[in-house]
């Protein structure tokens, strides 16, 4: 949610490639409020497909669209990255409800009322002296509650 130029999903869907999965395949889903940055992110798909980091049957799509008001988008999510500012994060909590284990990333900012697993500071590659940091948070069923 709030996936940009798909940075982070096309990072993970590389990194699924270059394992052994026999677990099955993930669905990767992109969704931003930007048209400009969707179409990016198709394009950046497309390219890495075809320069073989991701493999042409991972199952993907991306949207152009306000995830607060398209929940079903990612509502059978089991990982969500979370790239919104601190008023879309408040508003998206009580969206969050799951019947199973939901692991969340947050970069920039916490998820509020979440119990925090861990947090850890990124460094990009075109920025080498600034660290930004991402929250790490395992949710259960029950502790949904607690943030809805």
């Amino acid at each position: 949610v709030g996936c940009g130029e798909g940075n982070v999903l096309l990072k993970w869907a590389e990194l699924y490639c270059s394992t052994d999965n026999s677990a099955g395949s993930p669905k990767f889903i992109g969704i931003d409020i930007d048209a400009d940055r969707i179409r990016a992110a198709e394009q950046r798909w497309n390219h890495a497909v075809a320069e073989k980091r991701i493999r042409a049957n991972i199952p993907y799509q991306f949207h152009c669209a306000n995830a607060l008001q398209r929940p079903e988008l990612f509502r059978a999510a089991t990982v969500l990255f979370l790239y919104l500012i601190p008023r879309g994060l408040r508003e998206i909590r009580s969206l969050l409800l799951s019947r199973r284990r939901l692991r969340i990333v947050s970069f920039m900012n916490p998820l509020h009322d979440a119990p925090l697993l861990f947090r850890e500071r990124i460094h990009i590659p075109h920025q080498p002296d600034a660290a930004y940091p991402l929250h790490f948070y395992e949710l259960d069923p029950p502790q949904h509650a607690l943030i809805g």
